[in-house]
């Protein structure tokens, strides 16, 4: 599995070296992109903290450069808004960084398997938006 991590603290790049897996480190936004366009990884780590608040936007470029790509976000206690978001604009999953060394290898194997990654929480909450624009649909 190729990966590619967005991460401006080499604190993923750091667990990833344990995994049997080949990994290229993006050190700010533009050079990811353009290492996603050229290299067209299977799988994206992106730490929320890179871009803060725009990183739904730039998940949603991501995804258009390698439509192929999984992405998952992981941050320190994001907000359930602001990891709703970065779902809906197409990511495969939400890992918190400090359960990440305990969880890693469990998701790689998931999401490689083109599964998401999210707490049964979040997958509530998704399935609550889908049904309400289900009704919205209905009734108009």
């Amino acid at each position: 599995m190729n990966i590619l991590v967005i991460d401006n603290a080499d604190q993923l790049v750091a667990l990833l070296t344990e995994s049997n897996v080949d990994v290229v480190y993006g050190v700010d936004e533009i050079q990811a992109l353009n290492v996603v366009e050229r290299q067209r990884p299977d799988l994206i780590l992106l730490d929320y903290a890179v871009l803060g608040e725009q990183t739904p936007e730039y998940i949603r470029l991501l995804l258009e450069a390698n439509e192929g790509a999984k992405l998952v976000v992981v941050g320190e206690n994001l907000d359930e808004d602001d990891i709703f978001l970065c779902l809906l604009m197409g990511a495969a999953g939400y890992q918190d960084k400090c359960q990440l060394p305990a969880y890693l290898d469990k998701l790689l194997q998931v999401v490689a398997k083109g599964e998401v990654w999210v707490s049964r929480k979040m997958v509530a909450r998704v399935l609550d938006a889908l049904r309400q624009l289900n009704a919205d649909v209905l009734t108009a």
